[in-house]
């Protein structure tokens, strides 16, 4: 089970699955040889990239700089993220 903080504010190592819509975190990591990955690489979703949780579900959607992109919660459990601005 990833570590938690009482406000819910993601933690490094935390998922992007276990994110609540409206927090805001940094990706971490993220998968580097799957072709749907490489696909979300493309789209901008990377290390370092500031994100919004817009909805939380099983299929989650989430805000790069202003561009909204989908991504299956499967695929988000393997994407870490840390607190971000």
């Amino acid at each position: 089970m990833s570590p938690t903080i009482a406000n819910d504010a993601p933690v490094p190592g935390d998922s992007l699955s276990r994110l609540p819509s409206g927090h805001v975190a940094r990706v971490r990591a993220l998968p580097n040889d799957d072709e749907p990955y490489l696909r979300l690489r493309a789209m901008g979703l990377c290390e370092g990239r500031k994100i919004e949780v817009i909805r939380h579900g099983s299929r989650m959607i989430v805000s790069l700089s202003g561009v909204r992109i989908g991504v299956d919660r499967r695929l988000a459990e393997a994407i870490e993220v840390e607190p971000g601005p």
